[in-house]
């Protein structure tokens, strides 16, 4: 049994505002890659101290969070008046990790336009672990962090609060964990305008360009269209709503500005769903 386990509990001061989890009866995140962060967090097996940070990150003790590069800070409130500050810092890759990942990503068109659209495709996980990479950390000691707390257990439960608040940002940007492992989108871009043995911008070009023809006529198969000539003033537009509601705001998450109970994203669906019908009806 750990010290986290046994440590007293202390009723913190109520928050105004705090930071939480829209439908406090819902997990964390809503995507691939907010899950899988929740999945990595809960596999370090650090006691009931996750309990407890959970029931904090609920309630919306957790104050503010703020990222700069590999670094996270936030100010969570406990029992005492002042704010603790929480610091979280991921592991940086070093420069040959950078160097794989970036080829990796430059290698697939399927992987590069929804990169550089701030999408991650799950299937990049699965690529670098074949090479030997972890995308999240595989053990809590890969994460500096640190609490102006007096539990002298580490992590405590602010430090486990911000954690899972963390699910929330990787929903709104999956791209963040390059951010947090110390490359950035930025750097990918880079990559395309140098001319070098590594890289073939021409090639790429016309990877990505062959993959769209070819989901195109996917398309148009599926849909029983003729790849004949086709004079598109003869075709006739259906409104029709679409399969899914909202998808863009879901693939976004929660703004971390949201601080309501409401749900968020129910919101957004029943307003998407609503114009939806008014374009299929064509009622303005």
């Amino acid at each position: 049994m750990s010290s986290n386990d046994w440590y007293p509990t202390s009723n913190p001061r109520s928050v105004k505002g705090g930071i939480k989890p829209a439908g406090t009866h819902k997990g964390f995140a809503t995507t691939w890659c907010g899950k899988r962060w929740i999945e990595v967090l809960e596999s370090f097996h650090i006691g009931q101290i996750l309990q407890r940070g959970r029931k904090y990150a609920r309630t919306g003790q957790v104050m503010e969070i703020d990222i700069k590069g590999s670094k996270i800070s936030a100010l969570v409130q406990g029992q005492r008046l002042t704010p603790y500050e929480v610091i979280i810092e991921f592991r940086k890759w070093d420069e040959e990790t950078k160097l794989k990942v970036r080829d990796i990503i430059l290698s697939s068109g399927y992987l590069l336009g929804p990169i550089l659209a701030r999408e991650l495709p799950r299937e990049l996980e699965f690529l670098l672990i074949k090479k030997g990479i972890d995308l999240f950390p595989n053990r809590y000691e890969e994460l500096k962090t640190s609490c102006t707390c007096p539990d002298c257990s580490n992590p405590c439960k602010h430090i486990a609060a911000v954690s899972y608040l963390l699910a929330l940002e990787f929903d709104r940007n999956p791209t963040l964990i390059f951010q947090l492992r110390g490359m950035s989108i930025t750097d990918i871009k880079r990559s395309i305008d140098i001319d070098d043995e590594s890289f073939n911008k021409k090639e790429t070009i016309r990877i990505l360009a062959e993959e769209q023809r070819n989901i195109f006529l996917k398309l148009l198969k599926d849909n029983n269209f003729s790849l004949g000539e086709v004079n598109l003033s003869l075709l006739e537009l259906v409104p029709k709503t679409p399969p899914v509601d909202a998808l863009n705001i879901k693939r976004l998450g929660v703004p971390p500005f949201w601080r309501s109970d409401v749900d968020f994203l129910e919101i957004m669906v029943k307003l998407y769903r609503h114009f939806s019908e008014c374009g299929k009806n064509k009622v303005i």
